[in-house]
């Protein structure tokens, strides 16, 4: 079974990705590097994981899996 993030690593991949955004770089170089780097992969055939299943556009950590 495929895991999504849980709340503790969605907080940080944030704070990476405004890092990056320090740094001159896109949110989600950062956003995408932490995920990566704890085996996440961003799978775009994945049923959508947001709170209200995309209605308002899907949340950054949408479709990352381990």
């Amino acid at each position: 079974m495929k895991t999504q993030p849980d709340e503790q690593e969605v907080k940080e991949a944030f704070q990476y990705g405004f890092k990056s955004i320090d740094a001159g770089r896109s949110f989600y170089v950062g956003f995408a590097a932490y995920l990566e780097a704890r085996g996440y992969r961003l799978l775009e055939d994945a049923p959508c994981g947001c709170s209200d299943y995309g209605a308002h556009g899907h949340q950054p950590e949408c479709r990352w899996l381990k």
